[in-house]
């Protein structure tokens, strides 16, 4: 079959222009059907055959591709002959002529959505797409905007999407709860005028959504705001979506970080607490890494080695111990797991003022699955006295 120039494609409510049919047709998710006009011998259009098929019209005609050729147009659709109605529209010219209808396809009874249309004096395009497979699209797009609704709705966020001006033109359910408004009401207003009602810490989110404006770049800042049920935390991210040079449009995001940051003071003051627990202990404590490195020790353990924690933080436990005891203490801290933590070794330590002098030592290895490097806690005891 030869390739039709100087066709014209007609797609959702467009005329576009294209030079030839064979790359449409490959893609094209509804059936098209180019055809040639045959005339009498006055010149009288008489009938229209087939030129040029794509692959989706075959199978809705339940033929083989090649079997199409030169077959008329009447034979495929048995109650519907687009020739008849441009006959009675005038005539075919030169001119654009479009006309739509719904018929039933012969071969497998179904209705079916025709287009047709008149690129030249000698040719007809035909497009075919069914109704059911149209319409199960249009159910599947709305199910698609539902679905993508529901998820905005139901995101853990706060979300707002504003022009330029200011505008907000959608809002979720837990932003309208942030300003402490509803949602129909918040999507008529504006950042400005929830500035100047006093909405919660508006006034600093005009502010940054005007920067992310400016810089035309994304940003985050994090957000206090006194409530009747004590302080709330917040953190607000700003994506200006760009076109060219310009800013199209913002979204805000609003994340509630109240509790995350109630976890974190609590865990803050928890290790105080426990760091002044083990700063009154008489034991000598510290706490070191795989490779043995001092993270931690306690007031009676830079007194008994007459040092700092400044100075010994980042140094090796094992420094002052004598060489053999070292390598006896390393095998058997790397025998503990998070089933058995828990061990006992008793190794010589070179104290400054001291000499050689007998330590027991009680290593727990700190179980923590966010760690992947583990750590260790000692607690330790000069027991040279009871080895005299």
């Amino acid at each position: 079959m030869s390739v039709v120039p100087n066709v014209w494609l007609l797609t959702k409510g467009e005329v576009i222009p294209v030079t030839g049919l064979q790359h449409v047709f490959h893609n094209a998710p509804f059936g098209i059907v180019v055809t040639r006009v045959m005339r009498d011998a006055a010149g009288l259009p008489v009938g229209c055959l087939v030129e040029q098929a794509n692959q989706v019209f075959a199978d809705q005609m339940g033929a083989e591709l090649a079997a199409l050729a030169e077959r008329p147009l009447s034979e495929l659709f048995s109650d519907w002959d687009p020739l008849a109605e441009f006959m009675a529209w005038g005539g075919l010219d030169d001119q654009m002529h479009i006309v739509r209808a719904e018929t039933v396809l012969p071969h497998s009874g179904r209705r079916c959505a025709v287009t047709a249309y008149v690129p030249a004096a000698d040719r007809v395009v035909v497009m075919t797409e069914e109704v059911a497979r149209t319409q199960q699209l249009q159910r599947r797009a709305a199910g698609e905007q539902v679905d993508q609704n529901a998820l905005l709705q139901q995101t853990p966020h706060g979300l707002l999407l504003c022009g330029v001006d200011g505008q907000i033109h959608f809002a979720n359910r837990l932003a309208a709860d942030f300003f402490e408004r509803e949602t129909d009401q918040l999507q008529s207003q504006t950042l400005q005028e929830l500035a100047a009602s006093e909405a919660s810490g508006m006034s600093r989110i005009l502010k940054w959504f005007d920067w992310s404006i400016e810089q035309r770049r994304p940003g985050h800042w994090e957000l206090e705001l006194r409530r009747p049920t004590g302080a709330a935390n917040f953190q607000v991210d700003m994506f200006p979506k760009t076109q060219g040079t310009s800013v199209a449009n913002v979204l805000i995001v609003i994340s509630d970080t109240s509790r995350r940051r109630g976890a974190e003071r609590a865990l803050r003051t928890s290790k105080a607490r426990l760091r002044a627990i083990l700063e009154q202990q008489r034991h000598l404590i510290c706490r070191f890494d795989a490779q043995g490195v001092i993270t931690f020790v306690n007031r009676a353990y830079c007194s008994y080695f007459e040092t700092s924690q400044k100075d010994i933080l980042g140094t090796s436990f094992t420094d002052h111990m004598l060489d053999d005891d070292a390598a006896l203490f390393f095998s058997q801290t790397a025998e503990l797991t998070p089933e058995d933590p828990e061990g006992t070794v008793e190794v010589r330590f070179l104290a400054r003022s001291k000499g050689v002098r007998w330590h027991r030592w009680t290593v727990v290895k700190i179980a923590d699955a966010d760690v992947d490097f583990p750590e260790y806690q000692a607690v330790g005891a000069d027991i040279t006295e009871d080895k005299l």
